[in-house]
């Protein structure tokens, strides 16, 4: 898995915000945006989604303010997940 940083001995992984946000770990991902707002656009690869079109489509309301109030101007708008679904259209399927 590629590295999104290095910080002394800390290694923060594009798996590290994934694995929080299919936690619902809240705590972790502000951690993780404080220092890195760039993971915003870590890969859940099974999906293809990015970390907050993933934290989107499970209805993570919390982890969704996070990262839109801390990484708004690093979101990748222009991806696209493996059924061809982007962040929008992600956000409109949880309206049901």
């Amino acid at each position: 898995m590629p590295l999104i940083a290095k910080k002394g001995k800390n290694v923060i992984r594009q798996s590290d915000i994934i694995q929080a946000i299919l936690d619902a770990d809240a705590r972790t991902v502000s951690a993780i945006m404080a220092t890195e707002p760039e993971a915003v656009n870590s890969l859940h690869e099974p999906s293809g989604m990015n970390a907050i079109m993933l934290a989107v489509s499970g209805r993570l309301d919390e982890i969704v303010d996070i990262l839109a109030n801390s990484a708004i101007n690093y979101v990748d708008f222009g991806r696209y997940d493996h059924n061809g679904n982007n962040l929008l259209s992600v956000s409109l399927g949880t309206l049901n």
